[in-house]
């Protein structure tokens, strides 16, 4: 592919993520929205006035149309398997939002189109490319923190407006959707894999009037650890069952036995070789989806694969499994 050709986008979900992923790709100088799609035809011609794609109902018209590179994928966790294969097998490279899906089955599936078509897949694991995380990693990497490390990450916050995100059926709350993110970003700050998990979990949401009516409620409190090789843990502290005025709380660091890094509201505080000090966030801040867009691209200019694979999402979907099994039967479980 000529690093000067065009990529043509279809959008497939057009409500937050889509949005976010429209506003990315149209501000790629070598990418173009041509297409976006979502049940909701209003949302969809909400994001073509941004973005200048058609705005189509039936996300499979928007992916058969004619000339389609990569397709954006942001609809609900129990779709990501029949849109990114029904894309694969239609030639178009896929650019996924996590989780890679809501079953093994359903993961294997786009595991093996994606082998079987050829095409390039990237989940978006977009912590990777915080500068938080980015100093994590170097920190442990150059030998600053010890070994072996800790990663600890809380979110608190009120039941999610989107009912899909609460649902068992359709996005399996934040074990599934959220955890995710720090399963990957542990393997990526340590280059190891997990091994064990163990969990415990409530559904905080139960008799909330904005979940009224919602008959598959999934876990939305969790406590989580996970053992990786070599002894990294990560302990995680995920909720979304908190009443609909609650603020919302956050914190994370990472410690080993000779240091420790911890996000702050403004940086980072640093606590290394016996001195502390404070590091503030960059201007340009966090780069949201501009790395992770730009380093698709990258892959298919040079026809090499990508950072991230659908094997990367595999993992981390094995491991929000098997902590919801750890929640249901109260045992460790093995990977």
């Amino acid at each position: 592919m000529s690093e000067a050709s065009i990529l043509d986008v279809c959008i497939v979900g057009c409500g937050d993520r889509g949005d976010a992923h429209g506003r990315a790709w149209a501000d790629h100088p070598g990418t173009r929205v041509v297409a976006v799609a979502d049940a909701d035809l209003e949302r969809a011609k909400s994001l073509s006035e941004i973005t200048g794609g058609q705005a189509f109902a039936d996300w499979r018209d928007a992916i058969s149309g004619p000339g389609i590179d990569i397709v954006s994928q942001c609809v609900p966790s129990s779709l990501h398997a029949e849109v990114a294969c029904f894309a694969a097998e239609r030639g178009c490279h896929v650019f996924a939002e996590k989780p890679l899906a809501l079953t093994l089955e359903q993961g294997e599936r786009i595991v093996n189109t994606v082998r079987q078509t050829g095409v390039q897949f990237m989940p978006c694991f977009q912590y990777r490319d915080r500068w938080v995380s980015k100093r994590f990693r170097d920190s442990f990497r150059s030998g600053l923190l010890g070994s072996p490390v800790v990663l600890r990450q809380s979110s608190v916050g009120r039941v999610r407006p989107k009912i899909a995100m609460h649902r068992r059926s359709m996005n399996g709350g934040p074990v599934i959707d959220m955890a995710c993110h720090y399963v990957d970003l542990l393997r990526w700050v340590t280059g190891t894999e997990p091994r064990q998990v163990f969990a415990s979990g409530h559904t905080f949401g139960a008799g909330k009037a904005h979940l009224e009516g919602v008959d598959d409620l999934a876990i939305d409190e969790a406590c989580v650890e996970v053992t990786y090789a070599k002894g990294h843990q990560l302990q995680l502290f995920l909720n979304w069952g908190m009443p609909e005025d609650f603020g919302g709380y956050g914190d994370g660091f990472i410690v080993g036995p000779d240091g420790m890094l911890r996000e702050t509201k403004g940086g980072l505080e640093e606590r290394l070789a016996g001195e502390t000090r404070e590091i503030a966030q960059p201007s340009e801040g966090d780069p949201g989806l501009r790395v992770r867009v730009e380093r698709f691209v990258k892959t298919l200019e040079t026809e090499t694969p990508p950072d991230i694979t659908c094997d990367d999402g595999m993992v981390t979907l094995r491991v929000s499994l098997a902590a919801l099994q750890s929640i249901e039967s109260g045992a460790v479980i093995s990977l």
